[in-house]
């Protein structure tokens, strides 16, 4: 029988993985994943983690792969991988270190799966315009859904499928993305997307207004600092309509005696004089000082890796027992501020941690959207305003609540961040900006 010499046979240089993430078809249903991310998000109960688990499935397939793609990848991506993951990480130390309660694996573990969605996202190099359009429809989804929840079923404090405040704080969040996006469609002269724009983002800017969130207005000055800094680069038109639907909307909320905005804000001057002088601890505004208060003695007691969550609650019984704090705050899980949380649960190493998944992303996106390049596509600046307004309006939310205490949160900021990211890297630049790939641009 004659033999066959192995020695001239050729195997295939690709592998099928390679094949197929270079499939058109492929790359087309990884932009409508993620796609999905901001269009669910706020529309249907648990959206944000639809698309979401979409693109970690993809991942979670390309798993073996993944090692040899991240290689590929500019410095920057890598940064921004390993500070997501690095986050999952930490939080996973401080787990371990409270017992191992396996549920508190869930929140943390978003960070990871987005690292790792990240590096497919970018191996496809996304459809931009179907990203931003899932902005738009999920801006305009929410505000039809707020309205719906407080002129037909009633609701004093529509929420969506969330808690109400971070509903809020995530209703503004996509109201500001569907403004910024007006500057892309505007270059692109497709009017007719800049009035859905302006539309969607009026209705999520309605909707943050009936969730009666206050905690929200906080990241008014970083934006308005943001858009002050960029005010030369933008489209007169998408800043000039901006600032009217801004202005209008405001004086809307603040006439309207229905919504009692004017009255939940001078409620917290009264709460902050109430406690101060004594007279009344249990307020809203009191209660989250005393929370606060708390989550300052138990970092105190475990300064490097802090107390974990379960922990955290033995420690505010010491506290109580001992006179320091209100009895009431027992029932809440976090102390209602990110940073104070993330210190008297994960100590010093949380919080650094947690300044790392802000200030990262908002280092690489305000390197592109400040750049003086004048071949950059401006376009791409507009991606990296939306990227910025993610971190600044997350750190913002979180001095009032503990955003990524909730599923909500710990999914939408993570995947938001990695969808705009990826988003800006689709570009091709006449003169890449440095550490910035160069990827076939959209068409």
């Amino acid at each position: 029988m004659e033999q066959t010499d192995i020695s001239n046979i050729t195997l295939p240089n690709t592998s099928l993985y390679n094949k197929l993430i270079e499939n058109n078809y492929f790359r087309l249903l990884v932009s409508l994943f993620a796609f999905s991310i901001p269009a669910l998000s706020m529309t249907v109960n648990s959206g944000y983690s639809i698309g979401a688990a979409l693109l970690s499935i993809v991942a979670l397939i390309y798993l073996p792969k993944l090692g040899t793609y991240f290689r590929e990848l500019q410095k920057d991506d890598k940064i921004l991988i390993v500070t997501l993951a690095s986050y999952f990480l930490i939080c996973s130390i401080s787990i371990v270190l409270d017992g191992f309660h396996t549920r508190e694996f869930d929140r943390p573990s978003r960070f990871l799966l987005a690292s790792l969605a990240l590096i497919i996202l970018l191996k496809t190099s996304i459809n931009v315009e179907l990203v931003l359009y899932g902005v738009i429809i999920g801006a305009a989804g929410t505000g039809f859904l707020a309205m719906y929840q407080y002129f037909v079923l009633g609701m004093d404090r529509p929420n969506g499928f969330q808690i109400v405040i971070a509903y809020g704080n995530d209703s503004l969040l996509l109201a500001l993305l569907a403004l910024s996006s007006t500057g892309f469609f505007l270059a692109r002269k497709k009017y007719f997307i800049v009035a859905l724009s302006l539309v969607a983002a009026t209705l999520a800017l309605s909707a943050f207004i009936f969730s009666g969130a206050r905690g929200g207005w906080l990241a008014t000055p970083l934006i308005i600092l943001v858009l002050w800094q960029y005010r030369k680069k933008l489209y007169s038109v998408a800043l000039l309509s901006i600032t009217s639907i801004i202005f209008v909307l405001v004086i809307a909320m603040l006439l309207s005696p229905k919504l009692e905005t004017l009255d939940r804000l001078k409620l917290v001057n009264t709460n902050l004089d109430h406690y101060f002088s004594g007279q009344d601890v249990d307020t809203p505004v009191g209660l989250r000082l005393e929370m606060w208060k708390s989550a300052l003695y138990s970092f105190r007691e475990k300064p490097i890796f802090g107390t974990g969550e379960y922990g955290n609650k033995a420690y505010k019984e010491q506290q109580i027992q001992q006179g320091l704090v209100n009895s009431k705050i027992i029932t809440f899980g976090h102390a209602h501020n990110e940073i104070l949380t993330a210190l008297s649960h994960r100590g010093l190493i949380g919080f650094l941690s947690l300044l790392c998944i802000y200030l990262v992303p908002l280092r690489f996106f305000s390197k592109v959207l400040f750049s003086q390049q004048s071949a950059l596509d401006p376009r791409k600046k507009i991606i990296a305003l939306g990227g910025c307004l993610i971190p600044l309006s997350y750190f913002s939310y979180g001095l009032t609540q503990s955003m990524f205490h909730h599923n909500s949160g710990s999914t939408i900021y993570p995947f938001f961040i990695i969808i705009y990211w990826a988003a800006l890297k689709s570009f091709e630049d006449t003169e890449p900006v440095s550490g910035l790939s160069s990827i076939p641009k959209l068409t």
